[in-house]
């Protein structure tokens, strides 16, 4: 079933297509910390690059983003 795409006037998406396109970029996860976790590793686990674990950390607002506290919940918003 096609849908109408309204940021393009005229153009028209698969839906179903549109549906499995989307990645895990695009979806804010909540993460559960445990002892030993890191911001890179956790961002490799959620978006397979850990580079983005600054924005994580200002995200959170986190200042030492290197001693992590176990059982904090941190979110991990979509990236652009």
């Amino acid at each position: 079933m096609a849908i109408l795409n309204l940021q393009t006037p005229g153009v028209y998406i698969d839906e179903e297509r549109s549906r499995t396109a989307k990645s895990a970029q695009d979806y804010k996860h909540l993460v559960q910390l445990v002892q030993g976790d890191s911001l890179p590793n956790e961002c490799n686990r959620v978006w397979n690059n850990p580079s983005n674990y600054a924005q994580v950390a200002s995200y959170n607002g986190l200042n030492k983003f290197r001693d992590l506290n176990p059982n904090v919940q941190l979110v991990f918003p979509p990236i652009l």
